[in-house]
């Protein structure tokens, strides 16, 4: 049996679809917990090449939550994209993956999104996610925020299209000490995977229609069990999408 069968039967997905998605480039900014299990999805779903950007090394601290690796990556303090690499290939060997031991930031970032379809923002700080918003405002490239913290998570589709931008939401990066982090405050594991599954979810509806992507905050919580879905609009004078103001992808970075 074909192995995307449970795909090719839903009514907006079919075989025209699968083969959308085997034409299709991601990008994916940060390989985490979100970025984990949502590179996940997007491979066994036969996204045709994924793109995995990532400076950092397997840690234990990160086994709870990120279900691409093992001890052994830790033993060898092997990059995290390399080893999700090695994961996702054996999970779909037809995908093309690339994993790239590197930090997204404003020298790399035009180099990083050419020929992609979409970018996922999996990353974990503030400048990152700004960085993002610039450059895909800049070439018109689609993407996808995610974030999680404690039990709650956070996911941002951000269509082509005209529509509000991350800095219409956040429109400084807020002080150091004032949002916490999860060294701080904790991250239950199931939160991670949540997010990163919702994002994956969005980027694929994203990418088969694209013109029905619809733009809002969805937030949940789940030790309260609260899932809220909040409209989002365009800020006038947003200094972002409104001016085309760039101060994060020219290096000028404001608080």
């Amino acid at each position: 049996m074909d192995r995307y069968a449970r795909h090719s039967v839903l009514p907006w997905f079919g075989p025209d679809g699968q083969q959308k998605l085997a034409g299709s480039s991601v990008l994916i900014v940060g390989c985490g917990g979100t970025g984990c299990a949502c590179s996940a999805f997007l491979a066994r779903a036969g996204v045709g090449a994924i793109n995995i950007c990532d400076p950092d090394t397997v840690k234990s601290t990160d086994l709870h939550r990120q279900l691409l690796f093992t001890e052994e990556d830790v033993k060898k303090g092997r990059s995290k994209p390399a080893a999700a690499r090695e994961r996702l290939a054996a999970a779909n060997s037809t995908v093309s993956i690339e994993a790239v031991d590197s930090r997204f930031d404003s020298r790399s970032a035009a180099g990083l999104i050419e020929g992609i379809d979409l970018l996922l923002d999996c990353s974990d700080n503030f400048e990152t996610r700004m960085l993002i918003n610039d450059v895909c405002l800049k070439h018109s490239i689609p993407w996808v925020h995610g974030a999680c913290v404690g039990t709650t998570g956070i996911v941002i589709p951000f269509p082509r299209r005209q529509t509000a931008c991350y800095r219409c939401i956040v429109d400084h990066i807020p002080a150091p000490g004032s949002v916490p982090t999860n060294e701080e405050a904790g991250i239950l594991g199931p939160v991670a995977g949540i997010t990163g599954s919702l994002d994956a979810a969005e980027a694929i509806r994203m990418l088969l229609e694209p013109e029905a992507a619809t733009q809002r905050i969805v937030h949940f919580d789940t030790r309260s069990y609260l899932y809220e879905s909040i409209e989002v609009r365009r800020k006038p004078g947003c200094p972002a999408c409104v001016d085309r103001n760039f101060e994060y992808l020219s290096g000028r970075e404001t608080r």
